[in-house]
């Protein structure tokens, strides 16, 4: 195996490309957004603070395939 083919399988790197780390960065660009929006008025400061809570306190789980796909 060679230097790339070690590095990429580590669990380090398997952890942070996991479907879990995905959904979490993009609850994390969500929260951040409506932050942002909240703060230049684009939605009210109130649903602002509903989203951000909610991508925050959301648990994910470790498997994205989800129930959607038990067919």
């Amino acid at each position: 195996m060679n230097l790339v083919g070690r590095s990429f399988a580590r669990d380090t790197f398997a952890q942070a490309f996991s479907a879990e780390a995905f959904v979490r960065a993009m609850l994390d660009f969500e929260r951040a957004l409506a932050e942002a929006e909240g703060d230049a008025g684009v939605i009210p400061q109130e649903a602002a603070r509903v989203i951000a809570s909610a991508c925050t306190d959301l648990p994910v789980a470790g498997d994205a395939d989800g129930p959607a796909s038990s067919a």
